[in-house]
């Protein structure tokens, strides 16, 4: 249905290439993921399959496709935020609306969407997570042969979430994914597509692998560690072998200089002088065979400091209100938390129930009583400031790191100098979320409040992002949908409701 011969994909703009050499192929029944950093060209890769004019990307390579082709954006508000939902969902199938209206009922039903109810509102009027499923609903009703998806679990409550997988696992649609849910790929995708850059982002690197996601991550990291031995061997062999020749060398050399009454012992040196430098010729030849030093993402190699002072018995957060009314009007009855110094509780609950609401709330609480924290919102531009350098708006909201400091860190996060001193707003979701991090373990907290943070990272450093987390010595306020960093890091969990937080 879908096939790709040696597709590779250059960014015009930045003259660098996106994806090198990619061929897959996309049958029935074939779930492929697309991983990646940020900025790896994996949204315009289902854009360019969806059959987008992209005038900043130029291709060479084949791309065949058979069938009707639906695709979900990542962020269908950039768009439509202004757009009734009427219009958004019926918008590439006018001329079938009264055939599909028994198929987009059924599908909103369930997303436990009522159509009666939502129709006629305003995209802007949902929350993050009833939009993705508004946008799913959109791709289904053209029943379509081949479904692009870019980041479809994006702030899903976890029912939706397990709908979601069990439709993906169960059509025998074929199905080309984007994503960062650990737990969606590890029950879904048959097969992994890895875009990768290295070299400071401009070497494009691809990987096409048929098989399991922990399959393929076991086999890249295992490979990445062996060739990572291989090629550190090959450097401490030649660093010995050049030191041992060095030494040899000095000393036929010092012997040729205190033989200038000794011709013929001078013609002897001068020879082993001349079979040296070969040598040395051959030795340096030898690194052209030498393995490259493997590179893997960008990794997020950055570290709370181990030296905060915790009182755990100090009351960070202590919340009870019997009525807590949610911008939509609806109540929320008897909404109580209370957290100490050094406890990690995570929140999820249903779309649109309040939890970000709530979480404001606790925001403006620890801002009344001089509490140092740190926060990570849902939308980032909540807290960044979009008309300043990255590297200004980082000295201005830490207090731990000189500016050179932080530049050497902003490198090891796979900024470009140039990108540390672009405004924010020229960033992508991912950028903006390693500048917060950043800017996290760059001053004194004493607790977190996170919105879904780990959104937005490739799946492979996501383990780094949560050992990030396990060994923060503070406390944590979380809301997320990830699965795998819920049982990772928290030693509670609440369920947020009309009656509350419920302790699991």
């Amino acid at each position: 249905m879908l096939a790709i011969n040696n597709l590779t994909i250059k960014d015009c703009i930045f003259d660098n290439e996106l994806i090198k050499d990619l061929s897959l192929s996309l049958q029935k029944n074939d779930k492929i993921a697309i991983i990646g950093s940020e900025g790896t060209g994996k949204s315009t890769l289902l854009k360019l399959l969806k059959g987008d004019t992209l005038n900043y990307i130029s291709y060479i390579g084949e791309i065949f496709i058979n069938g009707i082709v639906a695709y979900t954006e990542q962020n269908i508000s950039y768009l439509w935020n202004e757009i009734l939902v009427y219009d958004f969902l019926y918008d590439e199938v006018k001329d079938r609306i009264e055939q599909l209206d028994v198929i987009c009922r059924k599908l909103l039903n369930e997303f436990d969407l009522e159509y009666n109810d939502i129709i006629h509102r305003k995209i802007n009027s949902f929350s993050g997570g009833e939009k993705v499923k508004l946008a799913l609903v959109k791709a289904l009703i053209k029943e379509p042969d081949i479904l692009l998806l870019d980041e479809p679990t994006n702030d899903l409550d976890f029912e939706t979430i397990q709908f979601l997988e069990d439709f993906m696992i169960h059509t025998d649609i074929p199905i080309l994914f984007i994503s960062h849910d650990q737990r969606l790929l590890e029950n879904v995708a048959n097969g992994i597509v890895h875009l990768q850059h290295i070299k400071k982002q401009t070497l494009a690197k691809t990987y096409f692998y048929r098989g399991t996601y922990p399959e393929y991550k076991k086999k890249f990291l295992n490979q990445f560690d062996s060739d990572l031995q291989i090629a550190r061997k090959q450097r401490a062999d030649y660093k010995t072998k050049m030191e041992k020749f060095r030494k040899v060398y000095s000393k036929v050399e010092y012997q040729q200089n205190q033989t200038v009454r000794n011709p013929s012992l001078a013609r002897l040196l001068k020879k082993k002088i001349h079979s040296l430098k070969s040598q040395e010729k051959r030795f340096e030849k030898e690194k052209d065979s030498w393995m490259e030093i493997p590179e893997k993402e960008e990794s997020i190699n950055i570290f709370f400091s181990e030296s905060m002072k915790l009182n755990h018995s100090k009351r960070l957060i202590e919340f009870n209100v019997p009525k807590f009314v949610l911008p939509n009007n609806q109540i929320v009855k008897d909404l109580e938390l209370h957290l100490n110094g050094g406890e990690k509780v995570v929140i999820y609950g249903k779309n649109g129930c309040g939890k970000t609401t709530f979480i404001k709330k606790v925001i403006e609480i620890l801002k009344s009583k001089d509490i140092n924290y740190g926060y990570i919102p849902q939308n980032y531009m909540d807290v960044l400031d979009s008309n300043i350098s990255v590297v200004d708006y980082i000295m201005k909201n830490q207090n731990r790191h000189q500016e050179f400091r932080i530049k050497q860190i902003l490198g090891q996060l796979g900024f470009k100098r140039k990108e540390m001193d672009e405004t924010i707003n020229q960033l992508s979701e991912g950028q903006k979320l390693k500048i917060l991090l950043l800017v996290l373990i760059s001053k004194d907290t004493e607790i977190l409040v996170l919105d879904e943070p780990t959104r937005n990272i490739s799946p492979i450093n996501l383990d780094e992002v949560y050992d990030l987390f396990v060994q923060y010595q503070g406390s944590i306020l979380a809301i997320t949908h990830d699965r795998n960093f819920i049982e990772a890091v928290f030693d509670n969990i609440y369920e947020f409701s009309k009656d509350g937080l419920l302790l699991e």
